[in-house]
């Protein structure tokens, strides 16, 4: 498998699995996301992203094929993202999930209350989506 940027005609590919797992294709209106996709046989098969925000990141856009899942293709474009923060010396990573907090735990993030998410992170639009109003928030870093 291979970890990359997304290149242009990979977006396609995400958008689809993104929508497929029930999550938020980044829009125009949204802070520019970087985004990485897992390649298997020339096929996209997991992609994870970040927005950055007054030195700090929120990961989003993470989503896995259905017949990859379990595979680590996810962990594996997770910590991709997460590396690239590290390498960029962004300290602290801010995200939200309805269903897999205990994959992300593994990864280093800890749950915390919405009301301690910092208001840099509260500009990204997907802090008012009516479905993330009600997700699990989690932090990893300082």
């Amino acid at each position: 498998m291979q970890l990359r940027p997304a290149h242009a005609p990979d977006l396609v590919d995400a958008m689809e699995l993104l929508r497929a797992a029930g999550l938020p294709c980044p829009g125009p209106e949204d802070p520019a996301v970087t985004l990485f996709v897992a390649v298997e046989a020339g096929e996209v098969v997991a992609c994870a992203g970040f927005e950055r925000h007054a030195g700090m990141a929120l990961v989003r856009s993470v989503a896995v094929r259905a017949d990859r899942r379990g595979r680590g293709a996810g962990r594996q474009a997770v910590t991709r993202v997460l590396e690239e923060l590290d390498r960029h010396g962004v300290p602290v990573a801010y995200l939200v999930t309805l269903d897999a907090a205990a994959f992300f735990e593994r990864l280093g993030f800890v749950a915390l209350d919405r009301a301690d998410v910092p208001a840099a992170i509260q500009s990204s639009p997907e802090w008012s989506l009516h479905a993330c109003v009600g997700g699990t928030w989690m932090r990893r870093g300082r």
